[in-house]
């Protein structure tokens, strides 16, 4: 019976192709599936056995089940999770820089043409013996 509960995981993954909000999908599927063997079990009595009783069995089963959950609610943040736009000035790639050594910057969002004319800073010179400027030189 266990082994169909990982037949339901793998094949759900795949079939969600590894997305975030599928793979949500298919660990709550296999979540219940686990949660459906637990009760066939009980109902088999496989409690019965020598070596199980119903407290291991529901403890053990609702251990994995909380642990598919969580992968649940972490697979859904996940999936809800978008990352966020860069904010302050762009530079414009078809502008650059001007002849005046001013740098063209948009500080607009889509839609909104704002340009600003930025002096370009100067580079600090490396010291003299800095390695990084002897090989620029050989």
């Amino acid at each position: 019976m266990y082994v169909g509960i990982l037949a339901v995981g793998f094949i759900d993954a795949i079939i969600a192709r590894f997305q975030p909000i599928g793979m949500s999908r298919a660990l709550f599927a296999t979540a219940l599936a686990q949660a459906l063997v637990t009760l066939v079990a009980l109902i088999l009595r496989k409690h019965q056995s020598s070596v199980s009783s119903v407290p291991e069995i529901l403890i053990l089963n609702s251990f994995f089940v909380a642990l598919f959950v969580g992968s649940v609610l972490l697979f859904k943040y996940a999936a809800r999770k978008e990352l966020p736009r860069p904010q302050g000035p762009r530079v414009d790639p078809r502008v650059g820089t001007t002849s005046s050594g001013s740098l063209n910057v948009d500080f607009g969002s889509p839609g909104i043409s704002r340009r600003a004319d930025l002096p370009v800073a100067e580079l600090p010179a490396s010291p003299p013996g800095d390695p990084r400027r002897q090989r620029r030189r050989a």
